[in-house]
């Protein structure tokens, strides 16, 4: 049975080995030549970013790859090397092997989850009944609107009506 902490291990060993892989990868396509002595990958003091000046996507992977400073060719492809050593499924069935042999029994969840899912149901319950509340709200502000605007449109026909009627009075009689 396998532990679910070290099969989480196990997974992170591997995202990183891929993620360092295709960061290795990239240096080299944008690099105009490279050797183990050439910068892929500059720190600015907050992040790091590729020879042409843009932060890759997986750069989080980068820390820890060295201590500070820019990241050489060299380091990169001694750290995937390092990885690949650390790698933890090499093909599909080893790591399907391995989720099939999880423990399920022996999962500690806190007992504070069913206290958490308790308060989330709660939670949904509260926001579906405040969102029906304010749809009601907004129905009744329009009816009100829709009655407003219905007395001022006859208010206008009627006394247009009226007007008409006055001049045809006194004009025409």
């Amino acid at each position: 049975m396998a532990n679910f902490h070290a099969f989480y291990d196990n997974l992170l060993a591997s995202y990183n080995y891929d993620q360092l892989g295709s960061l290795l990868t990239h240096c080299e396509r944008n690099a105009p030549s490279f050797n183990d002595s050439t910068i892929c990958y500059r720190y600015d003091g907050s992040t790091y970013k590729d020879i042409n000046g843009i932060v890759p996507p997986n750069v989080s992977v980068l820390t820890g790859v060295v201590a500070s400073g820019d990241i050489t060719h060299g380091v990169l492809l001694a750290n995937v090397v390092l990885n690949n050593n650390r790698r933890a499924y090499t093909d599909k069935n080893e790591y399907i092997v391995d989720v099939s042999s999880l423990d399920w029994g022996n999962v500690n969840i806190s007992p504070k989850f069913n206290a958490l899912t308790n308060v989330y149901g709660n939670v949904i319950q509260v926001r579906d009944d405040l969102d029906q509340k304010v749809n009601d709200l907004y129905d009744q502000n329009q009816d009100i609107q829709k009655s407003l605007d219905h007395s001022i449109y006859t208010t206008l026909v009627w006394t247009i009506l009226a007007t008409c009627l006055l001049y045809y009075l006194f004009i025409h009689l």
